[in-house]
């Protein structure tokens, strides 16, 4: 009797321990891929704190503690010419790159869920690398020497585009205008 009483309580003991091993490992992969994205920005922030810029993070729960995700940049006026760094931050929702020195794009090409760019002042010519960016709602390109916006013609979640004082002429204004209907544009 003694042994079977033993025995229950030493089944109960390993049932336990597999229920916390368990619990254990979801949490991890939980946490595991944030844990990890953070690691990967940090470098990135450091960077971008050094040239004067700033960020915004967000995160919810155990993201606050274990790996907040940067969601805003802001390096306007930042002495900055190359923005690959920026690759990297995979929730980046928006980047302001006001009056920097910028002129390569491909950095914000695959970046998920980039909503909206503030190219002002910039030496951007090229919008090619923006034509993969499905998810852009707003785009500022004013005082830049960009001509060409065709690259622009498929995003159709863009609503707001500013391409005052720009290089575009109002024949390539009209036929964006034409291909997004939708879309406020300011010229």
């Amino acid at each position: 009797m003694f042994f079977a009483k033993r025995q229950t309580c030493l089944r109960f003991r390993l049932r336990s321990l597999f229920a916390l091993l368990t619990a254990a490992a979801i949490l991890f992969a939980y946490l595991g891929p944030r844990i990890r994205q953070s690691q990967l920005e940090k470098p990135v922030v450091d960077w971008i704190v050094k040239r004067g810029g700033s960020v915004r993070s967000k995160g919810r729960g155990l993201d606050r503690y274990f790996g907040e995700r940067v969601i805003k940049v802001y390096l306007n006026s930042a002495d900055v010419t190359d923005i690959s760094k920026l690759a990297s931050l995979r929730h980046l929702v928006y980047v302001d790159l006001d009056n920097t020195m910028v002129t390569d794009l491909r950095p914000l090409a695959h970046l998920p869920s980039l909503k909206s760019v503030n190219l002002n002042g910039t030496r951007v010519s090229d919008l090619t690398p923006l034509a993969t960016v499905s998810t852009l709602e707003k785009l500022y390109l004013l005082r830049t020497p960009v001509s060409d916006l065709s690259p622009l013609a498929e995003l159709r979640n863009l609503r707001f585009l500013q391409v005052s004082q720009t290089c575009a002429s109002v024949q390539e204004v009209e036929a964006l205008q034409r291909a997004l209907p939708q879309c406020e544009i300011q010229h």
